[in-house]
């Protein structure tokens, strides 16, 4: 057999492209006599020929992408005129990607030490990561004893070890370069508030924002009055709603009948607040994680902003199956518990129509609860939507599945 190597030499002489073709000619006929051997030997000549022949194509394949192909057509040519599905040929470009950031994969998959599930899943890690995973000399001697099956096992953790390094020193850069800025708009001709700082800091103020934001569209009328018949636009009361809460002074269209604020409010999700939540999936390996349920929903926090939400946070919990189910929450009544607008929000991350922030969001029924087929109050039968999009749902008798 052959063999991939790194960054070997080649030359590209007449006489060496005949020997090579004259050796393919010599392995085709040694394929067409291969019937002749035992079955056993049969099988390890096909394997053995798979590796080198899927090492020669992943090095040839980054030699294209190095050379300036497109990725339409590495694609296409991964596809091997049509013989192979879209969805293997994007992964053979994947892992030409990673042979690009790391020729050695190429070696390491053709002498067997990587099989094609490892070096698929440390391509998936590396377009993950900027190409980082697949120069990891780690990560690729912890896939070398890592069964195929586990492969996806292995550089998802990586890849969470990896944010959780990387989260702390995003919050420190983020932190020190904290800053506000006053200026003014060519295009819409007002003056203009720049606030620049931690994920965190910006989903907090930006949380608070839109949570009065909607008491003021509550006030204004809500749902029972036609977008277009408000006092003021979405984008306006963000405005007056932050105007309030930095000056303490009245907006225009403020909120003059605290009762009625109050009630309108508690119809709606709760007002947003700091829970750490412990997530349990029950499986055969089970594991717990913690994460704090913050409006920016950027995925890990820095230990020291961990520290300081766990403080003053309500603690929570949820429990699902392997599908996802929430096996446990909550109870029966008219409005979503705060048990059950947590887990709404570990579900469905947001509006399940736009994607909106779950706190811009409300708890709605499935089927209606003062309909004739009584709707629950129960997990199953809820979705976080929107405050437009739950008015859309209701105007247009709309009916959302799971």
């Amino acid at each position: 057999m052959f063999g991939v190597g790194a960054g070997r030499p080649c030359d590209t002489t007449h006489e060496v492209r005949d020997e090579v073709r004259r050796l393919g000619e010599a392995l085709l006929t040694l394929v067409d006599n291969a019937g002749c051997l035992d079955a056993d030997l049969r099988v390890r000549f096909a394997q053995r020929a798979q590796r080198e022949f899927a090492a020669l194509e992943a090095a040839g394949l980054a030699e294209m992408k190095a050379s300036g192909a497109s990725e339409r057509d590495i694609t296409r040519r991964a596809g091997a005129g049509g013989t192979r599905s879209r969805k293997q040929s994007t992964k053979l470009s994947k892992r030409a990607d990673a042979v690009s950031e790391n020729p050695e994969l190429a070696a390491k998959l053709g002498s067997g030490d990587l099989g094609e599930e490892h070096v698929d899943a440390l391509a998936e890690a590396s377009a993950k990561s900027g190409g980082d995973a697949a120069k990891d000399e780690t990560l690729i001697k912890e896939l070398e004893d890592t069964k195929p099956d586990d492969a996806h096992k292995v550089t998802t953790k990586w890849l969470e070890r990896r944010d959780e390094d990387a989260a702390q020193g995003r919050y420190d850069r983020q932190r020190a370069r904290r800053k506000a800025t006053k200026g003014h708009s060519i295009s819409t001709g007002c003056s203009t508030i720049e606030l620049h700082g931690t994920d965190e800091a910006r989903g907090e103020m930006w949380a608070k924002i839109e949570s009065r934001a909607h008491d003021m569209y509550l006030a204004d009328g809500g749902r029972d009055v036609p977008d277009a018949d408000h006092p003021r636009t979405y984008m306006q009361r963000l405005f007056d709603a932050a105007f309030e809460l930095i000056t303490q002074q009245p907006a225009a269209g403020r909120i003059t009948n605290s009762n009625e604020a109050g009630a309108a409010t508690s119809q709606r999700a709760p007002s947003p607040k700091t829970m750490m939540h412990v997530t349990l999936t029950v499986d055969n390996e089970a594991e717990v994680a913690i994460r704090a349920a913050c409006p920016n929903g950027n995925g890990y926090l820095p230990d020291t902003v961990l520290e300081k939400y766990a403080c003053g946070a309500m603690l929570g919990g949820t429990v699902f199956n392997q599908r996802g189910e929430v096996l446990w929450h909550g109870r029966q009544r008219r409005y979503a518990s705060p048990g059950q607008w947590a887990a709404l929000i570990i579900r469905d991350s947001g509006c399940v129509l736009c994607g909106a922030d779950p706190s811009r969001c409300q708890a709605h029924h499935l089927k209606p609860f003062e309909a004739p087929v009584k709707g629950k109050t129960n997990i199953d039968e809820l979705a976080l939507v929107c405050t437009s999009c739950h008015t859309w749902v209701h105007d247009t008798k709309q009916t959302l599945y799971y």
